[in-house]
């Protein structure tokens, strides 16, 4: 049993009968609160193992629940998780019993952030932080069943247009055209696929003229490791530009001898100042999403294009972009001539 005090109540945590209770003493007076909780605790010990679980509010569960999977990530409990869950009981209603949520409920939340413009993708994260939460509370014994599991989900956008066509890129490298930040950033992100993060570590040591290759360090582990073909758009300008050492994207502010790299949320943060200034640039992703759509409109083979945005796995390409291949299918059925 722990006990500790938060302003000025008490509480406790403790598990009996393979079962997680919390209560509070709203009290200043650190022996009364003891003296309580020391006979809630008698209680809940005395009663059988076979009884019915306490019902407690829905507060009280996510920080149960944010108590018990605290540090826990390797074990499938990402902490963005608890935002998740914190969100839909602020909208549900804390003081509510848990043990009351139904299924149509939970499916009343997903319309609730439809329509507020949520994506479908964003509600499905929300709908597997509250399995996780709700499945808890089912390993814990407090629930019989999960009220996510019948709930009704949104489908996922599959087939949705993804990326900027060729026009509208050459339009917006028109408006940025020599500038000394947005114009190496934007290339990095349109002509090689980069991510933001990705992005501002790339330095001038990194780009290979003679092979025409680019190292590049990935931003999901520090152990990925890439050299791409370098873009034709992307090495006459660092031809034009070409500097012994530092960051290809850099600030003007020096420091040890060089200029300073961007962070990837400065980065984000300078690309927001100059929309302010009626710049409209996209943002850094659409890069990425824009390099594969083309490509394989173009036909290049989606094996290819998976190399060229590094995904682990041929299926992730396949899933977002398989649809915007040119129909070959009647070419290729014609070949069957009898």
């Amino acid at each position: 049993m722990n006990v500790y005090q938060r302003g000025q109540s008490f509480h406790v945590y403790f598990r009996i009968h393979g079962k997680t209770f919390r209560e509070s003493a709203r009290t200043s007076d650190r022996s009364e609160a003891l003296l309580y909780l020391s006979r809630r605790y008698a209680e809940e010990a005395g009663r059988s193992p076979n009884e019915s679980p306490c019902r407690f509010r829905v507060g009280d569960a996510v920080a149960l629940w944010d108590t018990a999977v605290n540090g826990s990530k390797g074990k499938g409990w990402p902490a963005k998780r608890y935002g998740n869950v914190l969100h839909w009981s602020q909208w549900y209603g804390e003081s509510k019993p848990v043990q009351g949520v139904k299924c149509r409920e939970v499916s009343s939340y997903a319309e609730h952030r439809t329509s507020v413009g949520m994506s479908p993708s964003t509600i499905q994260k929300d709908f597997s932080s509250l399995a996780s939460f709700f499945g808890w509370l089912v390993h814990e014994e407090h629930l019989g069943m999960s009220p996510v599991r019948g709930a009704k989900r949104p489908s996922l956008e599959r087939g949705k247009k993804r990326g900027l066509e060729m026009e509208q890129a050459r339009r917006g490298f028109e408006t940025i055209k020599d500038h000394p930040v947005l114009e190496p950033a934007y290339l990095l992100a349109f002509a090689q696929g980069l991510r933001r993060s990705e992005i501002v570590r790339v330095r001038f040591e990194h780009v290979d003229l003679s092979r025409r290759t680019i190292y590049v360090e990935g931003s999901k582990t520090d152990r990925s490791q890439w050299t791409l073909p370098l873009h034709p758009r992307l090495e006459s300008w660092t031809n034009a530009n070409w500097q012994e050492k530092g960051p290809l994207v850099r600030k003007q502010r020096i420091r040890n001898g060089e200029c300073e790299h961007f962070s990837p949320t400065s980065l984000e943060n300078y690309r927001r100042e100059a929309n302010l200034r009626g710049w409209n640039l996209p943002n850094w992703h659409l890069g990425r999403h824009t390099l594969a759509s083309n490509l394989v409109r173009e036909g290049i083979d989606i094996f290819t294009v998976c190399k060229l945005l590094r995904h682990s796995q041929v299926t992730t390409t396949h899933s977002f972009y398989a649809h915007l291949r040119p129909d070959t299918r009647r070419e290729e059925l014609a070949r069957f001539d009898f």
